[in-house]
């Protein structure tokens, strides 16, 4: 049975309880022990948890050390900006489109999963035609019921143009885009690194992920609500 209006108010009290509830299996270690936000995750979820339909806040850039989750972050903020109606076209972009490609499969997997459709059904099905046939649902697109759609969008490939028929997208998320493919000076004989040119080349942000959207500059010192998991809408 779909949630009700109290338990969606509920479950979206604060970005922590609403991960919980969805996705807990991202949030846990191999034992089933929580893995506690650091402040840097916090500032970027009450960053996300602000954003409104039809205002546009400073980007959010993410400078994160390898593990950090940036991406699995990345992935979970698009689908809550749609499941709550906060984005309605999204492009998660990479340097590589294959890249771009795995990560909105995976996006495609979370919508997939059972918590997900107990809250939010129309988020968690698949777009259909008039004839009932899946409109949007491949490896470099997902569209859902709800009206929420994601591309992916590689930096190799030309993506001037795109659009969801009238709709312009008005989310777009920057991960892995820069890398593996940056070139660095080649060692000199005695094994040392060359010296750096004159103009150095941009600075290799490789565990950077950059997020553009609407929202409210994130408060310096975050505090958050206690956090209780909401209950299923089959228990009610």
């Amino acid at each position: 049975m779909p949630a009700n209006t109290d338990q969606l108010a509920q479950l979206e009290a604060d970005p922590l309880t609403w991960r919980l509830a969805l996705f807990e299996q991202y949030l846990t270690d191999t034992t089933g022990q929580l893995i506690a936000d650091g402040p840097h995750h916090r500032a970027f979820w009450i960053w996300a948890w602000a954003i409104v339909r039809g205002r546009r806040p400073k980007p959010f850039v993410a400078v994160w050390a390898r593990g950090g989750a940036k991406s699995t972050n990345a992935e979970l903020m698009s689908i809550a900006l749609g499941a709550r109606d906060r984005r309605r076209y999204a492009w998660y972009i990479c340097e590589v489109q294959e890249q771009a490609d795995d990560h909105v499969q995976t996006i495609g997997a979370m919508l997939e999963t059972r918590d997900l459709a107990t809250f939010y059904p129309e988020l968690a099905a698949r777009r259909v035609n008039k004839y009932g046939s899946s409109k949007g649902w491949r490896r470099n697109r997902l569209s859902t019921r709800a009206g929420f759609t994601i591309d992916a969008v590689g930096l190799d490939t030309a993506a001037r143009g795109i659009k969801l028929e009238e709709d312009r997208p008005d989310l777009f998320v920057f991960d892995d885009i820069d890398g593996r493919q940056t070139p660095r000076p080649p060692p000199t004989r005695n094994g040392r690194p060359s010296p750096r040119p004159s103009s150095p080349p941009a600075p290799r942000t490789e565990q950077s992920c950059s997020y553009r959207t609407s929202s409210t500059r994130p408060p310096s010192s975050p505090s958050w609500p206690a956090t209780t998991r909401p209950s299923s809408p089959s228990g009610s």
